[in-house]
């Protein structure tokens, strides 16, 4: 594993709260804004960060990867204050869920640290990338990517609506984890996940991540070539989400600068719960290679 600087690591309160499953924490900001999170492998060195709207489901990856890594799992709030708006004054969260993370990180003395996040959740990573590379030893984006051109399609939305609650078999390869997200479900429904401000606002202004960074498409398109962060693209073949951004998907991975991607044969939307050890060992495999030189 690579090295780092040494981090001063200060600690959370023990917080229970069921999005957090286990291992919870809170730390208080300068702001006076609470930020949770979870931890794992607080025996390793090399620290991994990210984030989600819930650690559930998503356990079982953390944990895999905390067999390597120090892992912080930032919860992703849903209401609340914020510094980054939109034009009419609503919160962006898309960029405010970034700016909570390198706060946080800050607060705990978190210097350099590997991002690792799955769709929304990567959109913390790509903040970063824009505005604090400097934090950042590398990014792993699973099912996300900068928007560097319109949706191809709108499949997912359609299907959901169409399907209702049947549309979850669509998002797994193992049809026995359909019990598991049942059970998550009903947790995030009992806090506060249905009726958010920030679902709410994402309403209107979504997640587009070329108007949350950028402006604009052909400010991504200029972009991407001018990363100096470390970055990882895994996709699953059979993700519907892939092929709704397929065309922007595709330009990001032949574009960002240095690159790798992996493409996951088979593989659908919840691959973290599908295969969570192969999943961590793709990530794990990449930060290894981001240390290396080569002559």
């Amino acid at each position: 594993m690579s090295m780092q600087e040494e981090n001063i690591i200060a600690s959370g309160e023990p917080y229970t709260d069921p999005r957090m499953a286990e291992n919870g924490r809170k730390i208080t900001l300068d702001n006076g804004r609470d930020i949770l999170y979870c931890e794992f492998g607080a025996e390793n060195k090399e620290i991994i960060v990210t984030g989600a709207i819930y650690f559930i489901t998503f356990n079982e990856f953390l944990k895999e990867l905390a067999k390597n890594f120090h892992v912080y799992g930032f919860i992703m709030r849903l209401d609340g204050d914020g510094e980054e708006k939109n034009p009419d004054g609503s919160i962006n969260w898309t960029r405010q869920w970034g700016r909570d993370i390198y706060d946080a990180a800050r607060k705990l003395g978190i210097g350099k640290f590997h991002y690792v996040g799955k769709c929304h959740g990567a959109m913390p990573g790509w903040y970063l990338v824009k505005e604090h590379p400097e934090c950042l030893l590398s990014l792993s984006s699973i099912s996300a990517s900068l928007h560097a051109f319109p949706p191809d399609a709108d499949e997912w939305t359609e299907r959901q609506k169409a399907e209702g609650p049947k549309f979850a078999l669509n998002t797994m390869k193992k049809k026995e984890n359909l019990i598991k997200k049942v059970e998550e479900a009903k947790v995030v429904g009992n806090t506060g996940f249905q009726g958010s401000q920030a679902l709410a606002d994402m309403a209107i202004y979504g997640s587009r991540s070329e108007e949350a960074f950028f402006g604009d498409y052909e400010a991504v398109k200029a972009f991407l070539p001018t990363i100096e962060t470390p970055v990882l693209h895994i996709f699953g073949s059979e993700d519907l989400l892939y092929y709704d951004f397929k065309t922007s998907n595709e330009y990001a991975m032949y574009h960002t600068a240095g690159a790798k991607f992996v493409m996951l044969q088979g593989e659908k939307h919840l691959m973290e719960m599908d295969m969570p050890k192969l999943l961590a060992r793709e990530v794990s495999f990449f930060i290894e290679g981001t240390t290396l030189e080569y002559e």
